[in-house]
């Protein structure tokens, strides 16, 4: 948040909120091979550690807020930081499968989608890395409008593996149409082409090593 208003109201206050949010997130909140965790432990008996749950959500949050402040910045130590983050994210198996699309706890995912739209629109990563963001994002797209749809109707379901439900939630509406909308954003780019509603794009995953934490420090930040 720090971040989008840093780049509307161009206040190093919240600019630099921006940087110490992010510092803090890379201290205490990327595991050893830079996948974002979801909490501190603060309850009395712990030693504030944070816990090995790996959510979609979180990810999708801290690669939008990184890429927002890549582009205030320039700052290539950020930019690094999110290259390794979105190469964790894309590539792990907590929420997905061999076929590359987004299933946790039974649905898909607003926030990831979101996080990653943005990343590949304000081209904060890699050009490689780029392309990979463009086709994970067409698996999305495709998996919602071929998997999830509700055939006549315009209804999505929850699960974006299909078969949908003809039961309306909004919730569910809400969150396919990141993935619809996405899609769509990928048609002001020529790689990749925007996929067509109704043609199943064969899914596609980076083939990727172990990716390795970053040797950085964001203290490098402050000196932007």
């Amino acid at each position: 948040v720090s971040a989008l208003v840093a780049e509307t109201v161009q206040d190093p206050i919240y600019l630099q909120a921006a940087k110490q949010t992010a510092d803090f997130i890379f201290a205490h909140l990327i595991n050893g091979v830079n996948q974002v965790l979801d909490a501190i432990d603060s309850s009395s008996n712990s030693s504030c550690d944070p816990g090995p749950t790996l959510k979609p959500f979180n990810s999708g949050v801290v690669i939008e807020g990184l890429s927002v402040l890549y582009s205030i910045t320039g700052n290539t130590t950020i930019q690094t930081l999110l290259n390794s983050i979105v190469t964790a994210t894309i590539s792990t198996t907590a929420w997905q499968g061999s076929n590359g699309i987004i299933n946790f706890g039974g649905a898909g995912d607003l926030s990831l989608v979101q996080g990653l739209t943005t990343a590949y629109l304000r081209n904060a990563t890699t050009p490689e890395l780029r392309v990979d963001i463009g086709h994970y994002l067409a698996v999305q797209f495709n998996a919602v409008v071929d998997l999830a749809t509700v055939n006549g109707s315009d209804v999505y379901g929850n699960t974006w593996l299909g078969p949908p439900t003809s039961v309306f939630a909004g919730s569910s509406q809400i969150t396919a149409l990141s993935a619809v909308l996405s899609g769509l954003s990928l048609g002001d780019s020529s790689e990749p082409p925007l996929p067509h509603p109704h043609h199943q794009i064969r899914p596609h995953l980076p083939t990727l090593t172990k990716p390795q934490k970053a040797p950085l420090s964001l203290a490098l930040f402050s000196r932007v």
